[in-house]
């Protein structure tokens, strides 16, 4: 599996490196870097949306945090290569990265702060209280 991820991971890099020397009419301005959702600059919104996927992938993949940093490293890239193909759009790796640092950020939230347990088919979530 590890194999698997460090080949997405390549083949999105040189996707990302490619990406931006094909020649082409040059896209309008894009337009204010501005957040739609949860903050005040898109930044923020990738970073958010990278923390709760990273936060779900560590919850759902305890066993391996591989398999739960490929939840929102695999968001983000989809995300970017989604904006590449749309007309006055570009794949920005600062959005990107904004994406894998909220990930790590919400596995790391997962690996030590919120705890799955399950009893007898019931599934508890609980908090850790000390530092």
């Amino acid at each position: 599996m590890r194999n698997l991820i460090l080949g997405l991971v390549l083949s999105l890099g040189a996707f990302f490196a490619v990406a931006h020397d094909k020649e082409r009419s040059p896209p309008p301005a894009p337009p204010a870097d501005t957040g739609l959702y949860f903050t005040k600059t898109d930044k923020g919104d990738h970073a958010v949306v990278g923390a709760l996927l990273g936060l779900a992938g560590r919850l759902q993949f305890r066993e391996s945090r591989w398999y739960a940093m490929a939840v929102p490293v695999g968001a983000s890239a989809l995300k970017e290569a989604l904006d590449a193909t749309q007309r006055g759009n570009h794949a920005s790796g600062r959005d990107f990265l904004a994406g894998v640092v909220g990930g790590v950020l919400g596995m790391w939230a997962g690996d030590g702060l919120i705890y799955l347990t399950r009893d007898n088919g019931t599934t508890r979530v609980a908090w850790a209280s000390t530092f």
